[in-house]
């Protein structure tokens, strides 16, 4: 496993080819987390375990900051190798442990006091050229991440030509998730997204289907297409509800999870930025006295399972 993503760690890209399981030709990768999801299983059932073990790190280190893997797979199997070698000579496996653990905080001060703030433009295309390998991408991206910032968002979309495009936009997120997965516009990622959508902004609890019809029927009236629902709650009947009136408005519902000292606040920044009134249990409003004139305007809002946010 170690040995087929070793190959890929460096400056300069090397590939590691890998068979496919169906015809064609086979597949180079130089990422060491996706040569590891090929895996699947070894032969020998000792080598097996060890196998998914290294696997699963190496993806684990994808998932947490988008590189590093191939550097991890190395480490483990020197550790490992090292570690081996030592029981094998009479040494006590639990002692190594202690070691270890004691050698990982000096190694993470060592590392934690090495480390330099990657900032401005030009260490930003720096660092996008040593991953991506495109002098013309890396110059994009650092100007990407220098106007869009730390917490920026970054939506990557097919293009329509050879040429690199980008477009700014304004926009904020949440600590938010979906309502219901049936409701999403891509089931297996949970998310729901919907573009040029009128907004209903409030943190009420939806249990009657006919209060819920009857606002929908005033959205229809107003010629409303698409509509993104932000509330605290809806119940299991009118939930159904609004699955099967999907084919006549587009509908997707999510809601804010954030803390209840801060609840208020994010309700009214997202009531801002889409031009929205804000309903509020707390206030009296219900969903029968939300108006088609108390909606927002959103160039495209989402949600998905951690999160939910409004562009343009």
């Amino acid at each position: 496993m170690i040995a087929a993503v070793r190959a890929t760690l460096g400056p300069l890209p090397r590939y590691t080819a890998i068979e496919r399981a169906t015809s064609g030709g086979p597949e180079l990768l130089d990422e060491g987390a996706t040569i590891g999801r090929r895996v699947l299983a070894l032969p020998d059932r000792n080598e097996d375990m060890g196998a998914m073990l290294a696997r699963h790190l190496m993806w684990r280190m994808e998932e947490r900051v988008g590189d590093g893997s191939v550097t991890a797979a190395v480490l483990f199997q020197a550790i490992f190798d090292a570690g081996l070698t030592y029981v094998a000579a009479g040494g006590n496996a639990m002692a190594l442990r202690h070691h270890l653990q004691a050698a990982e905080r000096v190694a993470l001060a060592e590392l934690d006091g090495l480390a330099v703030k990657v900032e401005g433009k030009e260490m930003l295309t720096r660092l996008a050229m040593a991953v991506c390998f495109d002098a013309e991408l890396a110059k994009v991206m650092g100007e990407i991440f220098d106007i869009v910032g730390e917490y920026g968002g970054l939506d990557i979309r097919k293009g329509r030509g050879r040429d690199l495009e980008r477009e700014y936009v304004e926009g904020m997120y949440w600590e938010g998730r979906l309502l219901n997965r049936e409701l999403g516009t891509d089931l297996a990622k949970m998310r729901a997204e919907l573009e040029d959508a009128a907004v209903l902004v409030s943190d009420l609890e939806v249990y009657d289907t006919r209060d819920l019809a009857e606002f929908l029927g005033r959205c229809a009236e107003a010629g409303i297409k698409t509509l993104f629902i932000v509330a605290k709650h809806i119940a299991a009947e009118p939930m159904g509800m609004l699955m099967l009136n999907a084919g006549k408005l587009t509908v997707a519902a999510g809601r804010m999870t954030a803390s209840a000292d801060t609840a208020r606040d994010d309700l009214q920044d997202l009531a801002v930025l889409t031009g929205a009134r804000a309903l509020h249990a707390d206030a009296g409003d219900k969903i029968t006295s939300a108006r088609v004139e108390d909606l927002g305007k959103a160039r495209r809002i989402w949600t998905d399972k951690d999160y939910l946010g409004v562009a343009g």
